[in-house]
């Protein structure tokens, strides 16, 4: 078959279609632009339940604090044990 083709002369016409079908770029703008719009809404949408699970999420951890024993970190509101002091455990260095 490439023997056959072997020395035949496309058009530019014939180049420039090849060349849009391979990038995508058939669309028109009436249909880019309907692209674009549900793309839009679609990422408005995730970002308002990304939104709604963090406000959730945080309402569970108000008033709570973080307290250590030299080991482990947990978040409570009140001071857990006598050997407990309040704050985060220091991240140890690798």
């Amino acid at each position: 078959m490439s023997e056959s083709q072997t020395g035949k002369k496309l058009t530019n016409e014939h180049k420039n279609n090849i060349s849009k079908s391979i990038r995508g770029l058939c669309r028109s703008n009436e249909s880019k632009e309907k692209y674009s719009i549900s793309a839009k809404k679609r990422w408005e949408n995730e970002n308002d339940l990304r939104r709604d699970k963090l406000i959730e999420r945080n309402k569970s951890y108000k008033g709570m604090l973080f307290w250590n024993d030299g080991q482990t970190q947990i978040r409570s509101i009140e001071c857990p044990g006598i050997n407990w002091k309040r704050g985060r455990l220091k991240k140890s260095g690798i």
